[in-house]
């Protein structure tokens, strides 16, 4: 029903605004949502009066003049004071957020709770960072101070972690699965999600020559000119994702993370933690991806400093050296090639695989010793694992370990 069909809506008008005559329009609309299976919730209703001051061509907010609905007096207003059920607004308009500050504390708690590192990051993507979309999304906020609050999340987290100053911002913004920390950039998170809201409301439809198309259209053409990167229009979250991982791989910190997304499950404990890792050793697993440990390479950037290995291999001491060809690791390399083929065996034997150890195949090529082999049934797994390192693509390294074994798919 037309509420402005209704005969106390045109009396209203006809006579002017009048208290006891708006509390009749009031009346009435409740009792018309009563018909539609509405009910009017009173303790979240409030009143807004705007009155004009006559011969000075103003209009203020009158706080004195009081309404009921429900038996229940509804309260008035001030020009200060703000609303969030139909969004962050004052009676003035879109309210000015202060979500800096909301972080900020935020953020402070989470840094004195005594928490894991882990547990902090968790709470901030789960939590804070939904926490403010509501005040951000609806409210008038600026790309400046976006940008501040992004600022402070990657300060705390940095904190948080350990790392140093330099690492790149996309390892910190880029989805878990892509090699990142996962946690949101306001930045881009906000506009996409308010273009999002704008698109589904119906006054989306309406023309832009009408003042509710107009604003809707308006607000419509700011978030998409705020989603503009270089030329290229961001659409969805994969295009948000897609671009942090693009910035990260182009880094030399990150680049020996491009093809991990081709196994997220390898991801799985920056985001919902396990038992076997420490706060101490989740610092140091995080650095590891990142590049982060204080080898020479890593702490002399930049400056004019000794960068050679200090077990003497007359090598730049980088952590792919490290890791892969110090002579001084090597046992260690033993052991952890040693440890992931023992997790694969127990895995392959807790589902009833019958596996055989560093069995000796003799091929055309010659003598070959893969490290399992595991048979069920007409099944047969052959599993010879290798790591390698962060530059070498994994496609080329699996296919050329492939080649050895080529002689086998014949017989």
């Amino acid at each position: 029903m037309d509420i402005r069909k209704h005969p106390a809506y045109m009396w209203s008008q006809a006579r002017g605004p009048h208290v006891a005559r708006l509390q009749k329009l009031l009346n009435v609309s409740v009792e018309l949502l009563q018909q539609c299976g509405l009910k009017v919730n009173a303790s979240k209703c409030f009143t807004v009066a705007l009155r004009n001051v006559p011969h000075e061509k103003k209009t203020i907010v009158d706080k004195e003049t009081v309404f009921e609905c429900q038996g229940r007096i509804l309260p008035a207003l001030k020009r200060s004071d703000d609303w969030k059920y139909l969004g962050f607004l004052t009676p003035e308009g879109r309210a000015k957020t202060n979500a800096s500050g909301k972080l900020r504390d935020a953020l402070e708690k989470l840094t004195k709770a005594p928490l894991k590192p882990q547990q902090r990051l968790f709470a901030l993507r789960t939590n804070v960072i939904p926490g403010l979309y509501h005040q951000l999304e609806l409210g008038n906020v600026t790309l400046s101070k976006l940008r501040k609050c992004d600022n402070m999340i990657r300060q705390a987290v940095r904190t948080w972690i350990n790392l140093p100053t330099d690492t790149p911002n996309a390892y910190i913004h880029a989805s878990i699965g892509d090699g990142g920390l996962g946690i949101s950039s306001l930045r881009w998170t906000v506009p996409l999600r308010r273009l999002n809201r704008l698109k589904k409301l119906p006054l989306a439809e309406q023309p832009a020559n009408s003042a509710p198309g107009a604003f809707t259209q308006n607000e419509i053409k700011q978030c998409e000119n705020r989603l503009k990167d270089n030329q290229q229009n961001i659409k969805t979250s994969a295009d948000i994702y897609k671009r942090w991982a693009e910035q990260l791989y182009t880094k030399v910190d990150g680049i020996g993370l491009k093809e991990s997304s081709q196994v997220p499950q390898q991801h799985v404990w920056i985001q919902e933690g396990t038992r076997f890792l420490t706060g101490k050793d989740f610092l140091q697993s995080c650095k590891l991806r990142i590049n982060a440990l204080p080898t020479k390479s890593r702490t002399s950037r930049g400056r004019p400093k000794e960068r050679l290995c200090r077990a003497g291999c007359n090598r730049p001491e980088t952590l792919n050296h490290v890791l892969q060809q110090c002579h001084r690791t090597h046992g260690p390399r033993i052991k952890r090639h040693n440890a992931i083929i023992t997790y694969i065996e127990r895995g392959l034997r807790r589902q009833e695989y019958e596996v055989s150890n560093e069995p000796e195949i003799h091929t055309k090529a010659g003598l070959r010793k893969p490290d399992l082999i595991a048979k069920r049934g007409i099944t047969a797994i052959l599993i010879d694992a290798q790591v390698v390192n962060d530059q070498t693509d994994l496609n080329s390294a699996h296919k050329q370990k492939s080649e050895l074994y080529k002689d086998l798919r014949k017989q």
